[in-house]
C-alpha cells in the first residue's frame, strides 16, 4: 500500500514505495541532482517517476521546474502518484523499457500535457525509473476540438475532394503547405508539388502516388492513422524540420481516407535555436560580470587588511558590501531569468552575506525575511539590493548599541500596484534630533537617491511603538512583475 510521506527525499520515497534496491536508488538520486540543469536547458518541467509495486501506478520522486516562472504547476508534485489512465506514456516506458516520445497525459493538477519519456536503467539494464519532460498542449486540444466540430459539415466536401483526387492527376497547388491524400487502404492518391519537395528532404521517393504510407518517411504513423484521429507530429531531417498534421476523412460515419498536411518550420526552429544561444550568452555575460565584481571586492578586502585606521577600514567594508550586493543580482541573472529575478532570493543572499561578514561576534542578532516571493525587473533588483545592504548594515552597526541581542525583520509585500519593502529592528530607536531629509550620512543619501530616482518610490523612516526603527520603501510595480506565495525564511543568529 502506498503511503503519504512527510520526508519527500528521493531515498525515503523510493524505500517506502518502490521495489528498488539501495544501489538503484543511489542511481536515481544522482540523476535527480541534474534535473535543474535539464529543466533550464529544455525550458520545461522535468520529473523522475519510479515504479511502485502496483504495475498501474508510479510515484514522482524528483522534479525540477524551468526558471522565470514558466512551470505548468502551481505546487510541487514530488510524492504524488502517476496513474496509467492519466499518464500512459510513463507507465508504458516503465513496463517496456522503451522511450515514449510525444505521448499525451494529464498532470496531477488536471492539465493536459505532451510527455516525452525515456527510461532510466540500472547497471544491469533493468528499468528503474522514467525521466519525463512535459509541455502544455491546452491550445492544441482547443484547436482539435474545433476541427471535430467542423467534421460533420465537411463530410460531403470530403466525398467531392476524394472523387477529384481519384479522377484528376493534378490539383492547383495553392497551398504553401504540403498536401497528401490517402485512400482507405492507406495509399497515397494525391501529393502536391510542395509535398514532393518535402519528402525528398526527408529521404522519400520522388513520386509517392500509389505507394503505401508505410513506404514513406512517415511510415511510423501508420498505426496512429489506423485509429482515425487527428494527429500532430514534428519530423526532423538532416537540415530541416516539418510539422505534420493528419486529419481523418469521414463520410457517413465511415473512414474513407486521410488528409496529411506538411509545413516547413525549419526557419522557426532556427530562430528558436538562435534565441536560446543568445539567452545562454547573456547569462554567461552576467556570470562574468559577477566574477569581475567579486574579484574587485576581493582586491579591496586585501587592501583593507593593510589599513590600520578603523574608520578607513569601515569605509572599505561598506564599499565592498555594495559591490557584493550588485554581484548578487548578476549571479541571480546568470542562473535564472534574463530580465526578471526573485527579489526574495536576492534579499536572502544579501542578508547571508552581511551576516557572514559583518555581524558583531559578541551579539546574537537574528535576521528574518517575511512575506511574499516578488518577481521584479533586474534593474530594480539592483537598486533594491543596494538599498537592502545599506539599511540592514546600518541597523547592525547602530541599532543595538549596548544590547547583547536583537532582531532584524525584512518584510516583502505587494499591495495593488505598489511593492513595499520594510526593514524593522527592535534596537534603541532613532535619536530625538534625527531628520532623514537633513541627514548627511552617505548611506542614507545613497538609499534616498536610489528610492526616489531609480525606483520612483518613497522612503519613510520612523521609530516603532516598541522603540525600534522601521524603514519602509514603496515603489510602483510595472507590467510583467508578479508574485508567488512563499513561507518565512529564517537566516539564523549571529
Amino acid at each position: 500500500m502506498l503511503t503519504q510521506q512527510r520526508d519527500l527525499s528521493v531515498r525515503r520515497l523510493c524505500e517506502a514505495n518502490t521495489p528498488l534496491t539501495a544501489a538503484e536508488i543511489g542511481r536515481i538520486e544522482r540523476l535527480a541532482n541534474s534535473l535543474p540543469l535539464f529543466a533550464e536547458l529544455a525550458q520545461a518541467d522535468v520529473f523522475i517517476d519510479c515504479p511502485t509495486r502496483n504495475p498501474d501506478i508510479a510515484i514522482v520522486v524528483a522534479e525540477a521546474n524551468p526558471p522565470a516562472g514558466r512551470s505548468l504547476y502551481l505546487a510541487p508534485v514530488v510524492g504524488e502518484l502517476a496513474l496509467r489512465e492519466n499518464e500512459p506514456g510513463v507507465l508504458e516506458t516503465l513496463s517496456t523499457g522503451r522511450p515514449t516520445p510525444g505521448r499525451r497525459g494529464v498532470t496531477q493538477e488536471g492539465r493536459p500535457v505532451r510527455q516525452s519519456v525515456v527510461p532510466v536503467r540500472s547497471d544491469d539494464g533493468r528499468t528503474i525509473g522514467a525521466l519525463i519532460m512535459e509541455q502544455d498542449i491546452s491550445e492544441q486540444l482547443k484547436q482539435e476540438a474545433q476541427v471535430g466540430l467542423l467534421s460533420e459539415t465537411t463530410e460531403r466536401l470530403t466525398e467531392t475532394l476524394l472523387s477529384m483526387a481519384m479522377k484528376v492527376q493534378t490539383l492547383p497547388s495553392l497551398l504553401q503547405e504540403g498536401l497528401l491524400i490517402l485512400d482507405p487502404e492507406g495509399r497515397v492518391s494525391y501529393a502536391n508539388q510542395t509535398t514532393l519537395r518535402f519528402l525528398q528532404d526527408l529521404g522519400g521517393p520522388d513520386d509517392p502516388v500509389g505507394r503505401a504510407v508505410t513506404e514513406l518517411p512517415l511510415g511510423y504513423l501508420a498505426g496512429d492513422l489506423a485509429e482515425s484521429k487527428v494527429i500532430s507530429r514534428e519530423l526532423q531531417a538532416a537540415c530541416a524540420s516539418f510539422q505534420l498534421r493528419a486529419i481523418p476523412m469521414v463520410y457517413q460515419q465511415k473512414a474513407v481516407g486521410q488528409i496529411i498536411l506538411l509545413r516547413d518550420i525549419t526557419e522557426i526552429r532556427v530562430k528558436e535555436k538562435e534565441l536560446m544561444i543568445k539567452s545562454v550568452v547573456i547569462k554567461e555575460i552576467h556570470h562574468r560580470v559577477k566574477n569581475n565584481l567579486q574579484t574587485i571586492a576581493s582586491l579591496l578586502r586585501l587592501q583593507a587588511r593593510r589599513i590600520e585606521n578603523p574608520e578607513l577600514r569601515r569605509i572599505f567594508g561598506e564599499s565592498i558590501n555594495r559591490i557584493a550586493s550588485i554581484a548578487t543580482v548578476h549571479e541571480a541573472l546568470s542562473k535564472g531569468g534574463i530580465e526578471l529575478v526573485d527579489l526574495r532570493q536576492v534579499t536572502a543572499d544579501i542578508l547571508r552575506l552581511i551576516r557572514g561578514g559583518m555581524l558583531h561576534p559578541d551579539r546574537a542578532i537574528a535576521i528574518e525575511i517575511r512575506g511574499e516571493r516578488l518577481i521584479i525587473r533586474s534593474d530594480k533588483a539592483t537598486s533594491v539590493a543596494l538599498i537592502m545592504n545599506e539599511v540592514v548594515q546600518n541597523a547592525i552597526d547602530h541599532a543595538f548599541a549596548g544590547m547583547e541581542s536583537g532582531w532584524i525583520e525584512v518584510a516583502l509585500a505587494e499591495e495593488g500596484d505598489v511593492i513595499q519593502v520594510t526593514v524593522t529592528d527592535n534596537g534603541v530607536g532613532l535619536p530625538a534630533e534625527f531628520n532623514s531629509q537633513a541627514s548627511g550620512h552617505l548611506g542614507l543619501q545613497i538609499v534616498r537617491t536610489l528610492v526616489e530616482h531609480d525606483l520612483k518610490g518613497t522612503l519613510e523612516i520612523c521609530t516603532t511603538a516598541r522603540g525600534g526603527t522601521e524603514v519602509a520603501i514603496r515603489f510602483p510595480r510595472t507590467e510583467g512583475e508578479t508574485r508567488y506565495a512563499g513561507s518565512d525564511l529564517a537566516l539564523g543568529r549571529g
